[in-house]
């Protein structure tokens, strides 16, 4: 279901000096009948639950729209460190998760 993903640039640096202040996830659905859920989240290397990027529905396609800015659920600036992205995308038939690690830098 889900293919060439990407998650650039890694490391990202969301110090406000307007280069690499934000990483960009890109991502492909594939095999899906209609829109199914996906949803991408952020979280700490202990598996804590740092923000969720986006939740909803997509069809086939490929998805570049999806950005974190460094930033918690409560819009605080994280610590730098590593962090787990995790996408979940729900088939038709069963569900697909990828995980990509992404460092964030000051």
């Amino acid at each position: 279901l889900l293919a060439r993903v990407e998650l650039t640039p890694n490391p990202f640096t969301p110090n406000g000096d307007g280069i690499n202040d934000e990483a960009v996830l890109r991502y492909s659905l594939l095999s899906l009948s209609l829109a199914r859920p996906v949803e991408i989240a952020i979280h700490d290397l202990a598996g804590r639950l740092v923000r969720v990027l986006y939740q909803g529905l997509e069809a086939n396609g490929r998805y570049e729209d999806k950005t974190w800015d460094g930033r918690d659920g409560q819009g605080s600036l994280v610590a730098p460190g590593i962090y787990i992205v995790r996408i979940e995308a729900r088939g038709d038939a069963h569900t697909h998760t990828q995980t990509r690690l992404l460092s964030l830098v000051y």
